[in-house]
Formats: structure tokens, sequence, C-alpha cells
């Protein structure tokens, strides 16, 4: 059951996989609705609730969950290793994500047209695949969505755009990694990603 579940979410290389990781470290894994804060998360054992607990967001395409999937299994099994003293996100985490996703590119489980960027973000993994733009970009190729929104990095200095919270912008300049925009009606200035996607209003 459990692997004709995973057959519509991650791909067949990686079925085996990730039931070799679930039978290393028992946990409930949770199929969620869409979420914008996060594409994931794992929950260590709490209160009544005695298991470890996985959710990875359903409107994301293969490699994408396949990717958040290895990210959230990486922060089980580092809770399981050393407990609470590890940082979210700090050296334990990254030692045994790079070790899983390196087990995930060894067993073909990505195209290989991504894997010279995932490769890349193997040797510094970052809190979010979302935060690696280059990574972003080439799995948003497989993306579900039939139309896919330009991003704020595609479009000219000075066009007006909308995010799909509803606020609408003009594109400034690059500073560092994100864009400074003006929102307009309030001239108040935002930092806003290079990979967010917008809506044109002109």
């Amino acid at each position: 059951m459990m692997r004709a579940v995973l057959l519509k979410y991650i791909p067949e290389n990686a079925v085996n996989l990730y039931l070799r990781w679930q039978n290393q470290h028992p946990h409930q894994l949770l199929i969620s609705r869409p979420r914008k804060t996060k594409l994931g998360d794992y929950r260590p054992p709490f209160g009544k609730r005695q298991y470890h607990k996985i959710s990875v967001n359903a409107n994301l395409n293969q490699y994408e969950f396949l990717l958040t999937l290895t990210h959230e299994v990486a922060h089980l099994f580092t809770h399981k290793k050393y407990g609470k003293l590890a940082a979210p996100h700090g050296v334990e985490w990254k030692q045994i994500y790079k070790k899983l996703l390196e087990d995930a590119i060894t067993a073909n489980c990505f195209p290989q047209s991504v894997l010279p960027v995932l490769k890349k973000h193997c040797s510094q993994p970052k809190a979010s695949s979302c935060v690696d733009v280059d990574l972003y970009k080439a799995l948003r190729q497989f993306s579900k969505q039939k139309i896919k929104l330009p991003l704020v990095e595609d479009i000219e200095t000075g066009k007006k755009f909308m995010l799909k919270g509803g606020k609408r912008f003009i594109k400034g300049i690059l500073m560092r990694k994100r864009y400074q925009c003006e929102e307009i009606g309030t001239g108040k200035i935002y930092a806003v990603s290079p990979i967010a996607e917008v809506l044109l209003t002109e």
C-alpha cells in the first residue's frame, strides 16, 4: 500500500531508498495540503504523540518532493543521533543531509540535467531548496503547473508586478541576493526574492 502511494509522489528509483530510511527510523509520513510558508516539516514525539512525524506538501513535483522528503528525514536522523543538542540546520544536520542526498543521487533518483546543480547544493546545503536559487530553478522545470508564472529576476528593472499575496511593486536593483522593490501606494522598500513568482500589472 505504501509503495503505491509513494509512486504518486517520488521517482520509482527513490521508493526503496525511502523505505530503507523508514525502516531505520519508523515515522509517520503525511502528504499535506499546500502551505505558503513551508514545503515540509519534521516533528519529534511530543506529549501523547509518541512517534516521529514528517509532512511534505502534495503539490510539489516528484523531484521537489523527494528533495524536501530527504531534507526532513535528515532532521529525523539528526534528532535520533544527537537529540536536542544539534542546531536545526547545523553541522550535524548538514552532514546527514549530504549523505542521504548522495545516496539518492547514487540511486539515480534525479534527472541527469539537474545533477551539476544538485551536487553543488549537496556540498553546501541550505536550510531550504527555495534559498538555493539555481536548484529551485532547475527543479522548477518539472513543475506540475501547466502555466509557469515569470520570476522577479525575469522581468525588467522598473517593471510593475504583483506578488501572490496581492501587494504590488516596482522592481528595483539587485542588492546581494534580493531585489529592492518599492511597494506601490506606500513607497516602502522590500527585499524580494529573485525566484518569487509574479503577475505583471502592465
